[in-house]
This record gives structure tokens, sequence and C-alpha cells, in this order.
């Protein structure tokens, strides 16, 4: 028995942990819909899988606080991986949060079921489109495949916290404000040639009530140039995934110490 607990279902735990981590922070198997007991049956299958295609050995510790250390090192790097994926959603969505405040429609809601909460109504559409990206590209597939990978790297109890890995998940959190102002980058510009035709007009005709007709024009050119911007949206989304599987092999060789 004892021999069971420190070779089999202490390593399947650890490996469990990890999964679990990974499991609550990717998107698509995060949201409110997929129940509970789906992601926890999800993290056994992972683990179950793994500790069969590369079998993990690791004694149990001796005292309960390097256990708890390091079961808790484990659920880390599991967040850390789901988390660095997490963000590139992050980046659209706030892509969205900004054309929603251009266009002046920030008092206009959407209830995202994926979140359980209201969101600005441009940045649900862009999380949507993003996840149908996602989804058809196969990178749903690419990211449960990198973290099978990740036991080759990083064993359980073999991750670094270095200054390496603070400044690469630093770099990847700035990355995500550019990504956001590359996206809404056309929405900005009419509504800032709107702004600067009304102001025109405003000192022009000093009568006009500038405020009152320029919000309606702003929202029809900001919608209209929306739309014409899909195939824009698409090819940024596609190129930022492109990077996506190169850049969590970056994220795991930093965790392994590589």
């Amino acid at each position: 028995m004892e021999s069971w607990l420190n070779n089999l279902f202490w390593s399947w735990m650890l490996i469990f942990l990890r999964a679990s981590g990974f499991v609550l922070m990717i998107p698509v198997l995060s949201v409110r819909q997929v129940p509970i007991f789906v992601r926890v049956a999800l993290s056994a299958i992972f683990a179950y899988l793994i500790s069969l295609m590369s079998p993990v050995a690791v004694a149990m510790p001796e005292n309960w606080l390097d256990t708890c250390l390091l079961m808790a090192a484990e659920v880390l790097v599991g967040l850390l991986i789901g988390f660095f994926i997490r963000l590139l959603f992050y980046g659209f969505e706030m892509a969205g949060q900004i054309i929603t405040m251009e266009t002046g429609l920030a008092m206009s809601t959407l209830f995202n079921p994926f979140e359980g909460t209201s969101t600005p109504l441009f940045s649900s559409l862009m999380f949507y489109f993003s996840v149908l990206i996602f989804l058809a590209l196969d990178l749903h597939h690419e990211v449960v495949a990198a973290f099978f990978r990740s036991y080759e790297v990083i064993p359980p109890g073999g991750a670094v916290m270095s200054d390496t890995l603070a400044t690469e998940v630093i770099a990847r959190s700035v990355k995500l404000f550019w990504v956001a102002l590359e996206m809404a980058a056309p929405i900005i510009c009419v509504s800032f040639m709107v702004t600067l035709m009304f102001a025109v007009f405003g000192r022009a005709v000093p009568q006009m009530n500038v405020f009152i007709l320029s919000f309606p024009i702003r929202v029809l050119a900001s919608i209209v140039v929306f739309g014409l911007s899909a195939n824009l949206f698409f090819s940024y989304i596609y190129q930022y995934f492109s990077y996506l599987p190169g850049d969590i092999s970056g994220l795991i060789r930093t965790l392994g110490g590589v």
C-alpha cells in the first residue's frame, strides 16, 4: 500500500493538480457553462494519459510542509501556463473595450454567458470572434499537446521561478496593451476625424449643437468601419495566434530552467 501511494497515486496527484490549474485558466474550458465536475474529469483524464505516456516517479516528501509546497508549486505551474494563453484573449477584449469607448456606446452592455457578467458590446464580439478563430485553427489541440509536452521539460517539482520568467510574463502583459491599441486603431482614427470635423463646424457655426449632432454620426461611422475592418481583425488575431505555440514552448523552457 505504501509503495502504491508513493509510486502511483502521489505521482498521479501531482499531475492532476497541474492539469487542474491549466484547465481552470485556459479559454473555452474555463467558462461558467462548463460544469465543475467536467473540469475535474478532464483534469483527471489528462493526468491519467500523461502518466501512461511518460510515467513520472516522485517520492512523497517526509513532512507535510514540503508536501503542501510541492502541491502548490504544481498548481501554480498549471495556472501560469493557462494564464499565459488567456492573456492574449484579454488583449482582444481590451481592444473591444477601447472600440466601445471611442464609439460612444460605453453604456450599452451585452450579457456574456462565458463570464456570467455584462460586458461592453464590442468587447463581447471580439471575444466571440477570437474564440471561433481559436477553435477553427485547431489551437485547442495545440495548447493541450504543449501542456502534455511540458512534463518532458518540467517534471513535478522541477519548476524554476527566475527573473527571466518574471520578465517574460511582464513583457507578455505589456504586449496586451499593444495588441488592443493596434486592433482598435481604425476606430480611434475615425472617432478622431469625426471629432475634428465637428470641432471645425462648431467654430464656423457657433449655433450648432456639436455634441448632439456628432454622436449619431460617430456611432454610425464607427460601426461601418468596424464591419469593414473584420478582415483586418481576423488577420491580427490569426497572426497573434500563430505565435502562441512557440510562446508556450518558450514559457515552458523558462519554467524548466532550460
